[in-house]
């Protein structure tokens, strides 16, 4: 059978349901014949497995996403919320279906702690088939940002001791299990590569786009690091890096996130675009949480391009557009020498655009940063410093 993809989607086909074909068309493709459908009343589809829960994410301090296998009929969730129900004293009022995600409102919910919902049965999808097992997960309660967020604060592109520093500035711990760390230019495409839908992201040969590995957690005002070459960090350093962009020496792994998405793990010398950002594997967008231009004058595969629209995996066939970046980050002016690194001196609040409609996690536009005020930057190389993983100054502290 040889069908249209935006019809298989609408459809919700899967595996094990049966079709059957009315006034069908044949081609034939090479030497197979296939019967073509191509509108919805072509084909008539029952008996596909029953819709289970998949996973659940608290997006704020009062809603819960909830993704299904199959997509939810609308019909079938009630607007008051109260076919979902959880633990610890959290209740739901509010629910709302876009295909597979119902996002659910709820009371506010307590940092970190550790939630189950639970979805009844009467909720299903759009063959009516009813809610089968599992038809609960487990999410963690919103961490609300204290003022700010995540920051990269250190940034070292020279010899094969080269590490990015990232700090949490905040009073909440946060888990960076949906934190992505790159110099990929086109890490906004993400979602779809993910959803399997183009474009793919052009990947240039010195390139690594990595995510933080289940458990990853970072304290309010902790400093980690991020190696490129754990065996020489600790070489350098006298210290083991927090994580490693390879496998080598004492630390933990980063997760390469898709096949050919991380041919190098190393960081360009001279002028380097260093991205740290959150997507939460159901949207069709990503959250930039910092970003960081090192050295000066970054060549075209290293520096930033505008975002375009993606069509990721939120239960539709439709792209999600960005919102239109600044582009204006500033680099700095001179890059730094061997041996030493680019260190943040200023929080970021005042120096970037924080209208609250840009691509930041808070709303903010990370593209904007004025980095030759809020970073060490140099008229000449020669006033940079040496490394100095795992600690920041005391003007980054709030």
């Amino acid at each position: 059978m040889r069908l249209p993809a935006t019809l298989r989607d609408s459809a919700d086909l899967a595996v094990d349901c049966d079709i059957t074909l009315d006034n069908t068309p044949v081609h034939r493709f090479n030497t197979n014949t296939q019967l073509s459908p191509f509108v919805a009343a072509d084909l008539t589809v029952s008996n596909c497995p029953a819709p289970t829960v998949v996973a659940a994410l608290a997006t704020s301090a009062t809603t819960v996403n909830i993704t299904f296998s199959r997509n939810i009929d609308v019909d079938s969730v009630m607007t008051d919320g109260s076919q979902f129900t959880f633990d610890n004293n959290l209740t739901a009022s509010a629910a709302s279906v876009d295909g597979k995600v119902v996002t659910v409102t709820t009371s506010t919910q307590t940092a970190n702690t550790v939630y189950v919902a639970t979805v009844a049965s009467s909720v299903t999808d759009t063959y009516s088939t009813a809610l089968g097992t599992p038809s609960t997960a487990m999410f963690t309660g919103f961490i609300v940002p204290m003022g700010t967020h995540l920051l990269i604060s250190e940034v070292k592109t020279t010899d094969a001791s080269e590490f990015i520093e990232i700090y949490n500035p905040t009073t909440a711990t946060i888990d960076l299990r949906n934190y992505y760390l790159t110099d990929h230019q086109s890490y906004f495409l993400l979602p779809g590569v993910v959803a399997g839908n183009p474009p793919m992201p052009t990947t240039d040969n010195t390139d690594f786009l990595s995510r933080f590995p289940v458990g990853a957690m970072i304290a309010p005002g902790q400093v980690i690091t991020v190696a490129s070459d754990a065996v020489a960090f600790e070489a350098a350093f006298s210290s083991v890096p927090t994580y490693t962009l390879e496998e080598l020496g004492n630390s933990t792994a980063m997760e390469s996130v898709w096949a050919g998405g991380t041919p190098s793990r190393g960081l360009t010398n001279a002028g380097e675009m260093v991205a740290l950002f959150f997507w939460d594997g159901a949207t069709d967008t990503v959250a930039d949480v910092d970003i960081f231009i090192a050295g000066n004058a970054p060549t075209a595969p290293n520096t930033l391009i505008a975002k375009t629209p993606v069509d990721g995996p939120d239960g539709d066939t439709a792209t999600t557009a960005y919102a239109t970046d600044a582009l204006t980050i500033q680099d700095m002016q001179t890059d730094s020498p061997n041996g030493t690194s680019y260190k943040r001196v200023l929080l970021e609040t005042g120096y970037e655009a924080q209208a609250g409609t840009g691509n930041g996690l808070l709303g903010d536009d990370e593209t904007s940063e004025m980095c030759r005020t809020t970073w060490d930057s140099q008229a000449s190389g020669s006033g940079y410093t040496a490394g100095t993983p795992g600690t920041v100054p005391a003007s980054l502290i709030p």
